[in-house]
C-alpha cells in the first residue's frame, strides 16, 4: 500500500486563520459581552412558556415570538437607542447581537416593527 505525504507547508499558502475568522469565530466587543451577560441572566429566569414560544398566531401563520420582541426591547434599553426601530436596526446589523440573543437566522420582515 502506498500513501502520499502531504507537506504541512502548503496550508499557509491556501489561507490563514485570519482569513476565515470573521466567518466562523464569534468576537463580540466589550459592550456586547456585557450585554450577553445581562441577556443570559434575564433569559435564564424567564418561564419556559416565554423561551419556547413559537410565535404562532390564531391564523396559524408564523408570527413574532415574545422572545424576539423582548430582545429588541433589551437592545433598546441597554444600548440607549431612542426608538424601537433604531434598536431593531442595530440588532439586524450586528451578527454578534443576533447570535447573543439567539436570533442568528431570521430576516428583516420577521422582526417586529415597533415604534
Amino acid at each position: 500500500m502506498q500513501s502520499t505525504a502531504y507537506p504541512l507547508s502548503i496550508q499557509p499558502l491556501l489561507f490563514t486563520s485570519e482569513d476565515l475568522s470573521p466567518c466562523f469565530f464569534f468576537r463580540p466587543t466589550d459592550d456586547e459581552l456585557c450585554f450577553m451577560e445581562v441577556w443570559e441572566n434575564r433569559v435564564s429566569v424567564m418561564p419556559a412558556s416565554v423561551r419556547c414560544d413559537e410565535g404562532r398566531s390564531r391564523t396559524g401563520r408564523p408570527g413574532h415570538t415574545l422572545l424576539s420582541v423582548l430582545a429588541v426591547h433589551a437592545v433598546k434599553l441597554y444600548f440607549q437607542e431612542k426608538t424601537m426601530t433604531a434598536a431593531r436596526d442595530r440588532l439586524l446589523s450586528s451578527s454578534n447581537l443576533r447570535t447573543i440573543t439567539g436570533m442568528a437566522v431570521f430576516y428583516q420582515e420577521k422582526i417586529p416593527k415597533l415604534s
